[in-house]
């Protein structure tokens, strides 16, 4: 389960659709919500789009 909140994220309440997420993404999506850029030296996921636009 993931959720976000700050502004500019628009409530979607509970999203029942069949968006996988994965663990490698969590980590770049929260950085950019913070406004970092996330560097690795391993393959990582995409941000996830429900979230970040």
């Amino acid at each position: 389960m993931v959720g976000g909140l700050r502004s500019g994220i628009e409530p979607l309440g509970e999203v029942r659709d069949n968006v996988e997420i994965f663990q490698d993404q969590i980590a770049g999506t929260a950085s950019k919500l913070l406004g970092f850029t996330f560097k690795t030296n391993h393959p990582v996921g995409d941000d996830i789009r429900t979230i970040v636009k």
